[in-house]
């Protein structure tokens, strides 16, 4: 059975709730048709395995993880990770 596969570039910015630092990740978003009308995504950085941006990233200025993630032309979105909480 054939898979139908892509890859998109996709760039979320990032807003520490914490400390305010605001930063932008590039991810390439590989989309793989699954069982039935699921899709399968995977996302990557420089070609190596990464979490989902929205996944608890943590804020590379304060290490903070209440850290709103969005992508470009979308509002941010609450706290993600680690239910809102910061270390």
């Amino acid at each position: 059975m054939v898979h139908e596969s892509y890859v998109t570039d996709e760039t979320w910015a990032f807003d520490c709730r914490r400390c305010g630092h605001h930063w932008s990740i590039d991810y390439e978003l590989q989309h793989t048709a699954g069982f039935g009308d699921e899709e399968l995504r995977l996302w990557f950085r420089n070609g190596l395995p990464a979490m989902a941006p929205g996944a608890g990233v943590p804020c590379p200025h304060c290490g903070g993880l209440r850290v709103a993630a969005s992508r470009p032309n979308t509002p941010l979105s609450s706290s993600t990770g680690d239910a809102g909480t910061s270390t």
